[in-house]
């Protein structure tokens, strides 16, 4: 099965976090953790969906103990 690669808008869309949000992050993906999930073509971001949630859960968990929750009510 193929990744779920989207774009930083497509993300957001299906999520709480803010296009502003998520390319703060993508900025700092050498540092944060989250540069294996992300593709670049040229000059567009491709974000594997599936490896950001689990970014953001190994996030959410480190600094709050807590998991993220997707917009649908679901752990993502």
């Amino acid at each position: 099965m193929g990744k779920d690669m989207r774009t930083v808008a497509q993300l957001a869309r299906g999520s709480f976090f803010t296009e502003g949000q998520i390319r703060k992050w993508v900025r700092a993906a050498a540092y944060n953790g989250l540069a294996p999930a992300i593709e670049r073509a040229g000059s567009r971001v491709l974000i594997d969906a599936d490896e950001f949630y689990r970014w953001r859960r190994q996030e959410d968990k480190r600094r709050h103990g807590t998991p993220v929750v997707n917009t649908m009510g679901v752990h993502a």
